[in-house]
């Protein structure tokens, strides 16, 4: 075996290379661990809440979400939005009827901006990957409004306590949003495999032009009811 000038063996030129070749290899194991998110409803809600990364990993894994995974998903966003619209009409002291009603336009409303919100998304997902995941985009929408299951007690917290509840509840209401923008950042950074400032201009620039075409519409609509008779 062949020495250095300090007389300490050298190793083999090979060995480099197989030290790579066994980290990648375990890289790889790691990888392939992640399974497809195919997951019921009450453990989607304890990943999401527990784990949110490794949740938005496995929505990653494949070309599609799985229906399991996607319907416990939607299961989810619908009961949240079911939660904030009942929380909503009780702490305004309003009638079952006034429930009845909202609760089915209210779900629509949101499973509608949903899915535009992921369809403008999707489309501008083309110019960072080429990449168009439309499925997976949805689902990571509908799992970023769990933080918002929370709403429901920070509801009734306003209404029992009065001024401080209103003030406890504007202060918690935005730790919720921004508790559920960050856990949609770090979905879309998952699912398109970016870095922090891609990600931060993925989600910036279709969420202007959303802005800006929704505004675009709201002043069309408000013109035309001028020239209108």
């Amino acid at each position: 075996m062949e020495h250095d000038m300090s007389g300490k063996p050298l190793q083999p030129a090979g060995g480099d290379a197989l030290a790579l070749s066994s980290s990648a290899s375990s890289m790889s194991e790691r990888a392939s661990a992640v399974k497809p998110y195919s997951t019921g409803f009450f453990e989607t809600v304890s990943q999401i809440f527990l784990s949110p990364l490794t949740c938005f990993q496995s929505v990653a894994v494949g070309e599609t979400v799985p229906v399991r995974g996607f319907s416990s998903a939607m299961a989810l966003f619908a009961v949240v939005t079911a939660g904030m619209i009942g929380s909503d009409i009780i702490w305004k002291d309003r009638s079952v009827f006034d429930l009845a009603t909202a609760l089915p336009l209210g779900l629509l409303s949101a499973f509608f901006a949903a899915v535009y919100l992921s369809s403008i998304l999707s489309a501008a997902s083309h110019c960072f990957t080429g990449q168009t995941r439309f499925r997976q985009t949805l689902t990571v929408v509908f799992l970023s409004a769990a933080p918002w299951l929370l709403y429901i007690p920070v509801a009734f917290l306003k209404s029992s306590m009065g001024f401080i509840g209103n003030v406890l509840g504007m202060l918690l209401g935005m730790g919720l949003w921004a508790w559920s923008v960050a856990l949609f950042a770090l979905g879309m950074k998952a699912i398109y495999r970016l870095s922090i400032e891609r990600t931060i201009i993925f989600l910036t620039l279709p969420l202007s032009m959303m802005l800006v075409f929704t505004l675009w519409l709201s002043d069309l609509f408000h013109r035309f009811g001028q020239i209108l008779p």
